[in-house]
């Protein structure tokens, strides 16, 4: 579901402090993760057949380079 690159900003690393690490991990959910799910999900990507069937085509042109062209590949 994800095109063109885009930075990942991992959750953050534990401290060992548990009760910062939980300030921590809920501050990067709430800013980081739960908005990437929100829009970079299969159930979106479904949602929205012009952008998957872009995906499809982007994802056979990139393995026709790799592999070749088997003809195998179609909806």
């Amino acid at each position: 579901s994800h095109e063109g690159f885009q930075v990942w900003n991992g959750p953050p690393y534990p401290t060992g402090f548990d009760p910062l690490d939980a300030i921590r991990y809920a501050e990067w959910y709430r800013n980081v993760l739960a908005p990437h799910q929100a829009k970079e999900t299969l159930e979106v990507l479904r949602r929205d057949s012009d952008r998957l069937n872009l995906v499809k085509k982007l994802v056979r042109e990139e393995f026709a380079k790799a592999f070749g062209d088997c003809g195998c590949c179609a909806d």
